[in-house]
């Protein structure tokens, strides 16, 4: 599903309650039903209000090939809201004196183009200058197979740098690989793990 598509139906949902007293179910039911049997829709939909419940809607499919429907236990791929995570830990270890948000990451990958001047609080800020790659392992393929870090900072350092770091701000994936990298290697934990220590158990995530 593409990313209007997406905004469409966030957009259209957050008009819909933020400006009606109740919510008419059988419309929004109707309404997901025919984005699902059009194929312009699959996953699960929460409205709360008030801290309550107050709809939920499960289209499409847990696993197409199985023909195994969606459910309110389904869980998807979450994609880049995974950064908002990496986020939270790197702060932590920040509280934690095992980071410096001014600390370069050339300690870790001094082979990587201006390691010596990007810092973590760049990578948080999408201000390192590292080209996102995300494109080319797309259009070869390799963003569905698995991939070492070595394997990865390769082809961080064969992308190279767009611009001198902190020089201005541009999204690139690769500032929250290495992130999750220090993460795991200050730690010395794999990253599921730190998040489980960290984040999810502590605050009682069971569905995460």
């Amino acid at each position: 599903m593409n990313r209007k598509l997406i905004l469409s139906v966030a957009v259209s949902l957050f008009s819909y309650v933020g400006f009606s007293q109740t919510i008419d179910k059988s419309k929004l039911d109707t309404y997901f039903d025919v984005l699902s049997s059009n194929n312009r829709f699959m996953g699960s939909v929460a409205i709360a209000q008030g801290g309550k419940l107050i709809y939920s809607k499960s289209v499409g499919f847990a696993d197409v090939e199985q023909g195994l429907k969606a459910s309110d236990n389904t869980k998807f791929r979450i994609a880049s809201i995974t950064k908002t995570f990496t986020v939270v830990l790197s702060l932590k270890a920040v509280e934690e004196n095992k980071l410096s948000l001014n600390q370069t990451i050339d300690k870790w990958f001094p082979t990587i183009g201006n390691a010596d001047k990007i810092t973590i609080e760049h990578l948080l800020y999408h201000r390192s200058g590292l080209h996102n790659h995300v494109d080319e392992l797309v259009n070869s393929g390799r963003h569905t197979q698995p991939i070492t870090e070595k394997e990865m900072i390769e082809v961080i350092i064969k992308n190279g740098n767009d611009f001198e770091p902190d020089t201005r701000m541009a999204y690139s994936n690769p500032n929250y690989i290495l992130l999750t990298y220090i993460l795991e290697k200050i730690y010395e934990q794999p990253f599921s793990k730190i998040l489980e220590e960290k984040v999810t158990n502590p605050i009682g995530l069971k569905n995460t």
